[in-house]
């Protein structure tokens, strides 16, 4: 959502990609879903950036294996 609020602030950008292909416990992970209306995001109206993070729900679902370079997985500099 802030990249959201940032498209819609900034005069000329006219077209940001999301994946609307949401995973299936996606409504468990925040207070409210992004809502699409004919093929555009509809930003919420609620204070910050409209959305919370529940983070009971996000600790509930741990990553399955560990990538990236922070965690120390396939892309770590050895």
């Amino acid at each position: 959502m802030m990249n959201a609020h940032f498209a819609a602030a900034v005069p000329d950008l006219r077209i940001m990609e999301t994946d609307i292909d949401r995973i299936s416990w996606d409504h468990e992970l925040f207070d409210s879903v992004p809502q699409f209306e004919d093929g555009n995001l509809i930003l919420p109206n609620r204070p910050g950036w409209g959305i919370e993070p529940n983070e009971d729900a996000i600790r509930a679902r741990p990553p399955t294996k560990r990538t990236g370079i922070v965690d120390g997985g396939e892309g770590a500099k050895k």
